[in-house]
């Protein structure tokens, strides 16, 4: 039980990770509704898309077509460190840790159910399983100190 529950201390760990736009330390625990696939959209899809954003419009509003490619270089160039930036601001943003006690007890109730349910059915709140490891732990999920 102890390896599923969040405890307080471990919202604070991180972990670096390599991205496209650089190193980000990023939480071990992001906030509920943030996986795997969102997770890589966001750091890895989105800041690439915005640079190349700022590229194309640079091109489109600078002098109407006449712009060169060295410029156009130039502008990536400087919109890489800005999305660096961008990307180490939202890690910290949907860290777990800047949940109130209900979002984590809500994490907690989670990964209970995932970590005691069958790999057949993983949501499954039902099992006696998932209830007998829920009800005892109640006060331990309701953190009121975070």
């Amino acid at each position: 039980m102890a390896k599923v529950i969040i405890a307080e201390k471990e919202l604070e760990a991180t972990e670096a990770v390599e991205y496209p736009m650089g190193p980000v330390a990023m939480p071990k625990h992001l906030n509920y509704g943030i996986g795997e696939k969102e997770k890589e959209m966001l750091f890895d899809t989105l800041p690439q898309l915005s640079a190349l954003h700022s590229v194309a419009s640079a091109s489109f509003l600078g002098d109407r077509g006449n712009i060169s490619a060295i410029k156009l270089q130039q502008r990536h160039d400087e919109a890489i460190p800005i999305e660096r930036f961008k990307t180490r601001m939202l890690a910290r943003v949907v860290s777990l840790k800047n949940a109130n006690a209900k979002g984590i007890a809500f994490e907690n109730r989670r990964r209970i159910i995932a970590a005691f349910s069958e790999p057949s059915n993983p949501h499954d709140p039902g099992r006696p399983e998932v209830q007998g490891a829920s009800l005892p732990s109640s006060p331990i999920l309701e953190h009121t100190s975070v």
